[in-house]
């Protein structure tokens, strides 16, 4: 059904495009002409990259393609960064859902050649409402009040208590809207501009403050795509290393066989506390 289409479409300052090698091959790009890092873009970018993304994954549900997807991206100083949309689709079994995901991840790491379609007839933006809380963990104050390392006005940015790596320094954060927002679909234009801010600061203070060498983007929207928590945020993931990206990404692997154990309170607390001490004063301006 999804042919190769090369065809680009604009969207202000963002552009849809099938990428040269992809995670899928059915996977679409959105990048910022002549911008080669994420820390380069501007709150404008953001937006006009938000309206597209949304504009994929509601066409693509639309069309009956995918409803669930996941959102990757990479910053690097050697990379031009792009956002990569990738669909999911409804699995069968947990079987299933594990080999699609796996799918995913090896994509990840050996991207091959897209056969993504990008295609005009787009269909206009659509709000959807939700509740403002639920009873999800990132809902839950005593949850963000462990873990919250910097507070914004929409968005929340917590250390993760699983966190990906490898040795003491995991750097591993998640943003978090204070609104309940089940999915990508429901979150608001506002709510993805400061996320995206904010991450850009929080990547340019990593770079500077320590050996950064990538740092992983991603969210996930659906069961099937991989969502465990039914609140929208997305993972940042900074490593020092390629050694450290493949074990991380080896990490990830593992998760899904088999959930791995959460820091415990004591050591939580601490790294919490170290990063509210370096981000809340890097991160306010």
């Amino acid at each position: 059904m999804f042919n190769l289409l090369l065809t680009f479409i604009t969207a202000f300052h963002a552009q849809i495009k099938a990428p040269e090698k992809a995670i899928s091959q059915y996977s679409l790009a959105v990048t910022v002409p002549e911008k080669k890092s994420l820390t380069e873009w501007c709150e404008e970018e953001h937006s006009d990259s938000y309206r597209a993304l949304q504009k994929i994954v509601r066409y693509w549900r639309q069309q009956q393609f995918a409803s669930q997807f996941l959102i990757y991206g990479k910053v690097s100083k050697n990379e031009e960064f792009k956002w990569e949309v990738v669909p999911q689709f409804e699995c069968s079994s947990r079987v299933t859902r594990f080999t699609q995901q796996w799918i995913t991840l090896w994509g990840a790491s050996f991207p091959k050649k897209s056969n993504g379609r990008c295609d005009p007839d787009w269909i206009a933006d659509e709000h959807e409402e939700c509740e403002l809380f639920s009873d999800d963990p990132f809902c839950n104050n005593s949850v963000i009040e462990k873990q919250w390392v910097y507070e914004g006005e929409t968005i929340y940015i917590l250390y993760n208590y699983r966190p990906i790596g490898i040795g003491n320094d995991k750097l591993h954060f998640l943003v978090v809207p204070k609104k309940h927002r089940p999915t990508f679909y429901q979150l608001s234009e506002d709510e993805y501009q400061e996320a995206l801010v904010t991450v850009q600061k929080l990547c340019n203070y990593f770079f500077q403050a320590r050996m950064i060498h990538e740092v992983h983007l991603f969210h996930k929207s659906g069961i099937d795509a991989g969502q465990t928590v039914p609140h929208w945020h997305m993972h940042v993931v900074l490593t020092t290393s390629d050694l450290q990206t493949c074990l991380g990404k080896l990490s990830i692997l593992r998760n899904m066989l088999f959930t791995p154990s959460p820091l415990a309170d004591g050591e939580l607390a601490e790294k919490v506390t170290q990063y509210r001490n370096e981000l809340i004063p890097a991160l306010h301006y």
